[in-house]
C-alpha cells in the first residue's frame, strides 16, 4: 500500500527524522514507535494507525517501549489512535509503556483500557 502525498509537510532537518521511526507489521495489527513523539512527529503516528483501521485486524498493539516524548502532545497522539480504535471497533494494547508514560495514562484514567493487567506499575514507582 503507497501513502505517498498523504504525510504531512514536517518542517524539521532530516536528521531529526532519523531518529524518529515507525514500523507497522500488518499482518500482525502491531506499530513500533521509536524517538521523540512530538507535534512534529505525531502525524506520521497517526497515518500509521489510519493505515491499520483498513487493515482488517481486531486488534492492534503499539509498542511504544522505544519512545522518548512523554509530553502533552505523546499523550494526545496516544489517545487519539485509542479513540480511532475504538471508533472502528477495535482494541489496543500498549506495549512497553515506561512508568511515566503509565501514571500520566492512569491520570487520564486511560490506563486499564490501554495496558493489559498485570502491567501496571508497583506501588511508588
Amino acid at each position: 500500500m503507497s501513502r505517498s502525498g498523504v504525510l504531512p509537510e514536517l518542517d524539521l532537518p532530516a536528521s531529526a527524522l532519523a531518529e524518529f521511526t515507525v514500523r507497522l507489521d500488518l499482518a500482525k495489527g502491531r506499530l513500533v514507535v521509536a524517538g521523540e513523539l512530538d507535534h512534529h512527529t505525531a502525524p506520521l503516528v497517526h497515518d500509521a494507525i489510519a493505515v491499520l483501521a483498513h487493515a482488517g485486524n481486531e486488534s492492534w498493539a503499539v509498542d511504544v517501549s522505544g519512545l522518548s516524548g512523554r509530553d502533552e502532545v505523546c499523550l494526545r497522539a496516544i489517545s487519539s489512535a485509542y479513540r480511532r480504535a475504538l471508533r472502528t471497533g477495535r482494541r489496543m494494547t500498549l506495549v512497553g509503556a515506561p512508568p511515566s508514560l503509565r501514571r500520566a495514562l492512569c491520570r487520564l484514567r486511560l490506563d486499564n483500557h490501554l495496558m493489559p493487567a498485570g502491567t501496571e506499575p508497583p506501588p511508588g514507582e
